[in-house]
């Protein structure tokens, strides 16, 4: 469902992995956006697990259920999930990458 913000994480996690600089022309070089890449390289294998997880839970307890209700039942809550966290990656990268930005301006406002 939210695929396409999933890929977009994934992709700029291997960004700032195998580059190690900021997105944009003026990008600041910091070894911290190598963590961060690997960071946001997870959110598509959480997403996988998670879904995995609440699909067997549900399958579990819901064990007489048609198919198509259980895809009925399931969209609500897998969505909810996958958006939840596609925000919570979003403000966290968001976050820790304004505070490398920081950093790196700091850094080299010190060694003028």
């Amino acid at each position: 469902m939210l695929l396409g913000a999933q890929v977009a994480i994934f992709v700029v996690g291997i960004l700032f992995l195998v580059r190690g600089k900021g997105l944009g022309k003026k990008g600041v070089v910091h070894p911290q956006y190598r963590w961060l890449g690997g960071f946001l390289l997870t959110a598509l294998p959480l997403t996988l697990v998670s879904g995995f997880i609440l699909g067997f839970a549900w399958g579990l307890t819901h064990m007489n259920q048609a198919p198509e209700q259980m895809n009925q039942d399931l969209t609500l809550p897998v969505f909810a999930m996958e958006a939840g966290i596609v925000l919570v990656y979003g403000i966290i990268a968001s976050i820790w990458e304004s505070s490398i930005r920081r950093k790196a301006a700091d850094v080299s406002a010190g060694a003028v």
